[in-house]
């Protein structure tokens, strides 16, 4: 854990304090320790599609101010910043799918 705890002061504030929430927020904090590496590892350069630093203290200001500590409330963040989920946590193609083939919705008398 403090290795961790150091990893995210390297980032910001706000993404310190969103990664000691999250780890309070676990009865054992060693439960928590693979959602904070993923949140922290998400702006290292090795990683798939990193995202820069101010983008992560936003997320993780915005995460401490709605008391929301998981992975998938930040990775979900990225997303909709990159404009790859919609607001409602559903894929920008899958709503486009179902939109442009209405044979995939059973329609309002099978209800």
């Amino acid at each position: 854990p403090n290795w961790v705890l150091e990893k995210a002061k390297e980032i910001g504030p706000n993404t310190e304090a969103y990664i000691k929430a999250y780890m309070n927020s676990y009865k054992h904090y060693e439960k928590a320790i693979r959602g904070c590496m993923g949140i922290i590892t998400m702006t290292w350069s090795k990683s798939k599609d990193p995202i820069n630093r101010q983008t992560l203290e936003a997320i993780c200001k915005e995460g401490l101010e709605l008391r929301v500590y998981n992975y998938g409330f930040v990775k979900n963040r990225v997303a909709e910043m990159r404009g790859q989920l919609s607001k409602y946590g559903q894929s920008a193609g899958k709503r486009n799918r179902l939109i442009e083939n209405p044979a995939n919705s059973r329609g309002k008398n099978s209800f």
